[in-house]
């Protein structure tokens, strides 16, 4: 449990914590590795360890929930490691349900708000927004965790194995220590177990611009260790050649069969679209054409076309509010997001 102002919620936790595992028949232990909390919280913990098996950690180290998580890694006992924040916003009563999948074969099982029978209680629209665009940044530019529901958890549990493979290469920022797990990890087995995520009962959310700025340096600093920032890269790189070539088309093509400009750029958008496929397919993603080809071919397509009207529709939508140019931009920009995402979900 990484800890900073939480001397409130401990007491409430490890009882109910304490409660949980020795119901299930688990041995256990609570490392609360904690940031120098100006409200005490190590001195509750100090305490908590006569009654509880609580093992408290003051840390001199960089401070951050994930630089402490990495601390707890590297302290821990157990066979199973599970990761929890301490304001009682992560149900305590499924921590035995994490280890559970744990043993039954799963290397990581994380405490989901996003499959079924998960949800989150008495958040503002603008935290869930935050919390949904994250999981939609995450699956842009990280691909290969597409299959995962809710990839910037902060409730999982981890085999012991996993997480000493890959402690050397761990260098998280903010609060995401799951996907620097899930990207640098070796694994092969995931399970996601649906949870009611509340409000904390005592103290302050600390979520805030600088998190949210975090979580996106930190998600391209993955991106770019896994090879898919690259692989954005040399998209836009082929989007870029496919412009001139709708141009070039659209003119070569009017000047062959003549007649309404519609039908010439119509054609020309499809030459676009092949041109752009097979440039991706050799280059982009050369290395994840484990599909077949049709169904590269045709999601492609797909990809393309409902990218191009939503370029389109945003453009105009915005034109009136933020002028032509600026509108444009933005239709490109949130159309490339979409294309480059649909694009990734039919090859991965």
């Amino acid at each position: 449990m990484p800890t900073y102002n939480e001397a409130d919620n401990l007491p409430l936790l490890v009882e109910r914590l304490d409660r949980a595992l020795r119901d299930a028949g688990y041995e256990y232990e609570v490392l609360v590795m904690d940031d120098k909390s100006p409200d005490g919280t190590y001195e509750v913990a100090k305490k908590l360890a006569g009654k509880y098996p609580v093992r408290p950690f003051l840390r001199e180290g960089p401070k951050g929930l994930s630089p402490a998580v990495v601390d707890g890694f590297r302290e821990a006992r157990g066979d199973v490691i599970v990761v929890m924040d301490a304001d009682l916003q992560h149900p305590p009563e499924l921590v035995p349900e994490l280890v559970g999948k744990v043993l039954e074969g799963y290397d990581i099982v994380i405490g989901s708000r996003y499959v079924e029978g998960g949800r989150i209680e008495n958040w503002r629209w603008y935290r869930r927004l935050v919390s949904l665009g994250a999981v939609l940044f995450v699956r842009v530019f990280l691909p290969r965790l597409k299959g995962i529901k809710d990839p910037v958890s902060g409730f999982f549990a981890v085999r012991r194995e996993v997480v000493e493979e890959c402690l050397d290469r761990l260098n998280p920022l903010g609060f995401k220590i799951l996907l620097e797990l899930l990207v640098k990890a070796k694994y092969e087995r995931v399970a996601e177990v649906p949870i009611v995520f509340g409000e904390r009962v005592h103290g302050k959310s600390k979520l805030g611009a600088r998190t949210i700025l975090e979580m996106v340096i930190h998600t391209l600093k993955l991106a770019r260790y896994s090879g898919d920032l690259l692989r954005a890269v040399k998209f836009a790189v082929v989007g870029a050649t496919g412009v001139f070539v709708y141009l070039g088309s659209a003119k070569l093509l009017y000047g062959l069969i003549g007649g309404p400009w519609i039908v010439s750029l119509l054609l020309a958008f499809e030459v676009s679209v092949l041109s752009n496929f097979v440039l991706n397919d050799l280059w982009t993603y050369r290395d994840a054409r484990g599909k077949g080809f049709w169904r590269r071919f045709f999601g492609f397509h797909k990809a393309s076309y409902v990218g191009g009207v939503v370029q389109i529709a945003v453009h105009d939508l915005l034109m009136g509010v933020v002028g032509w140019v600026l509108a444009g931009l933005i239709g490109v920009g949130l159309g490339y997001l979409v294309r480059y995402f649909l694009t990734n979900w039919e090859y991965f």
